[in-house]
């Protein structure tokens, strides 16, 4: 897991060394579902919701296996839709009921990295 200005710099660093033809895709389908692609057979996914770590520029990442955390889930997405005549709109409501938690921390490990957006 990369936070988005990190995973710019990875991203701009493997194109830089060969054309990619596959560019465009890979963008788009890190805006669709925040995959980046496999590094060294590892799939890369970014998103903002990493924390930065106080100083400007550096953020923190996260490297793990898909058995370290766990989403318990009592309640799936329930989508509900209500009428505002006042504000001529629909409002829609999703809600969940969940729980995460880590189960093997020494399957994964905290990354820190600065970027060179800042």
């Amino acid at each position: 897991m990369l936070h988005p200005k990190i995973a710019y710099d990875l991203k701009a660093n493997l194109t830089n060394t060969f054309a990619n033809a596959n560019a465009n895709d890979l963008a788009n389908e890190a805006l669709r579902n925040g995959f980046v692609g496999r590094l060294a057979g590892m799939p890369v996914f970014e998103t903002a919701n990493m924390a930065n770590t106080g100083t400007a520029g550096d953020y923190k990442g996260g490297a793990f296996h898909r058995d370290a955390i766990a989403l318990a889930e009592m309640q799936g997405l329930k989508v509900e839709t209500q009428r505002d005549a006042s504000l001529r709109a629909d409002e829609i409501v999703a809600t969940a009921v969940y729980g995460v938690g880590e189960i093997h921390d020494s399957y994964g490990v905290e990354l820190h990295y600065d970027s060179s957006i800042q």
